[in-house]
């Protein structure tokens, strides 16, 4: 009763994203660059027993399992993937490969009241070992990578899951669960309305009220036809005067002279 109680309280869902950062933790003799290491799997279970250890991931078996890989010097012995620690020791993540798994081993981990003396057994380890053993309730990370990481770099495939995190249960050990990665609703921002500027009233130019200029126009042609008249009347007159002055000259130029003589003679006459 007492593990199904853990099992229930310790269900943790699981990220995509590294529950403790690798981007600024210090690598202890292991591969310096496993930060950047794409994460193409995820932890599912941990179990950290009192005496041993085991953890559950989705390439550990099936067809998308990770390839092992032969150890130079193992005659001919081949290591699947790596179980590392994370522990962050006066605000800085140290982290290194611990545990190595060949392919259907079980265990291996060791008590879990010794997991640090028996994963980072010396100084060399750096804070992974020299920070001492775990406390109860200390967040402590794990992550598996493919391949053999311990104090090594052996490996054909670069992946590795992302660091879950797990308050430290101490000698007892513990079992941890992690839900499937759900991923992050998808927020459809609404479709953005354009309203499009009203449109302008059609304003027709104001009509000229329509005049009736017919008696105008009467008027004015009967003006200019008579003044045609007039012009045509005038004409003649200017004619007859043209011709009474005519006549009047040749009488003149005939009869001057006879008629200022006559009047000259007159005048005598009248002395």
């Amino acid at each position: 009763m007492k593990t199904l109680a853990i099992l229930l309280l310790l269900a943790v869902p699981v990220s995509a994203q590294d529950a403790i950062s690798l981007s600024t933790a210090t690598i202890e003799r292991s591969a310096g660059d496993v930060a950047n290491w794409p994460i193409t799997t995820a932890i599912t279970r941990l179990d950290l027993g009192s005496n041993d250890c085991a953890v559950a991931f989705d390439k550990k078996a099936g067809p998308d399992r990770w390839p092992s890989v032969a150890i130079p010097g193992w005659n001919g012995g081949t290591i699947q993937y790596t179980l590392w620690l994370v522990r962050t020791v006066n605000g800085q993540a140290f982290t290194g490969g611990g545990i190595e798994f060949w392919d259907g081993r079980i265990g291996g981990c060791g008590p879990a009241a010794n997991y640090i003396q028996n994963w980072y057994y010396d100084s060399s380890w750096g804070p992974l070992h020299d920070a001492g053993e775990l406390t109860p309730g200390e967040t402590v990370g794990f992550f598996v990578t493919a391949g053999d990481a311990r104090a090594k770099d052996v490996r054909t495939v670069t992946e590795r899951s992302a660091v879950v995190a797990v308050p430290w249960p101490g000698g007892a050990g513990g079992t941890f669960t992690f839900g499937p990665v759900i991923p992050p609703p998808v927020v459809t921002p609404p479709p953005v309305v354009i309203v499009p500027p009203p449109t302008p009233p059609v304003v027709s130019p104001p009509v000229a009220p329509t005049l009736d200029l017919s008696p105008i126009t009467a008027q004015l042609a009967a003006i200019r036809e008579d003044l045609k008249a007039e012009r045509a009347e005038n004409q003649v007159f200017y004619e007859q005067v043209r011709s009474k002055w005519k006549d009047f000259g040749v009488f003149l130029a005939k009869y001057g002279s006879i008629i200022a003589g006559a009047l000259v003679a007159g005048v005598k006459i009248g002395q």
